[in-house]
């Protein structure tokens, strides 16, 4: 769950701790020497991911605000209207960074990219979380080469991989539900008939 150190739920905590940890750990040791990691993460939970990485080897390069505008009414506390992108990689003088794949301004750490909404042609109502490809497409395109691979253990709606196919990366996503992985698997396919990159999409 997104936001599962928020709940007041003691057990429930533990839960996602011991699970976050799983896939942080697993993530650091499968990625290249040049390869970098992305969490998409509530504020309550960025210092968790710091102390995880830092013991997984992993060196925080960065943290980018998405500013998504889209606000969360609260009371007695600020609204908030972004998330946090926390950026690490495996070596720091060995890694991908293209300065040159997207528009300078683009390059900062402050990044104003509007929601996906039901208005939207990528909107798949099975996935209302799906993030938008302008935030996925600048990811893959600094921080990967062309025919580098991309893994993204959080498949979702496949946002990602549309990204890849579209720059020319390979690709593996993994979505436990059934449902939501066949909706994605459906959407890479219509990527590959709008002039995708890649030329096979497959799924297990």
């Amino acid at each position: 769950p997104y936001d599962s150190l928020a709940c007041p739920d003691a057990p429930t905590k533990l839960r996602y701790l011991d699970w976050s940890a799983g896939f942080v750990v697993a993530a650091a040791k499968a990625a290249a020497d040049n390869g970098s990691l992305w969490i998409l993460t509530a504020h309550k939970q960025i210092g968790h991911y710091l102390l995880l990485c830092e013991q997984s080897g992993l060196h925080m390069r960065g943290l980018i605000a998405w500013h998504h505008g889209f606000g969360f009414s609260t009371r007695r506390n600020w609204g908030r209207a972004h998330e946090h992108l926390l950026y690490f990689v495996k070596q720091h003088t060995n890694l991908i960074f293209d300065d040159d794949a997207v528009e300078a301004k683009l390059l900062k750490d402050v990044w104003s990219i509007p929601p996906v909404d039901s208005r939207d042609a990528d909107w798949i109502d099975a996935v209302p979380d799906q993030l938008p490809v302008e935030l996925t497409d600048r990811i893959v395109a600094v921080c990967t080469t062309p025919g580098g691979l991309v893994v993204d253990p959080f498949a979702g709606s496949g946002t990602m991989g549309g990204s890849c196919l579209l720059l020319g990366r390979r690709y593996i996503g993994v979505e436990l539900d059934r449902r939501v992985a066949e909706l994605a698997r459906q959407r890479l396919l219509a990527e590959v008939g709008r002039g995708g990159q890649g030329n096979q999409v497959q799924t297990n």
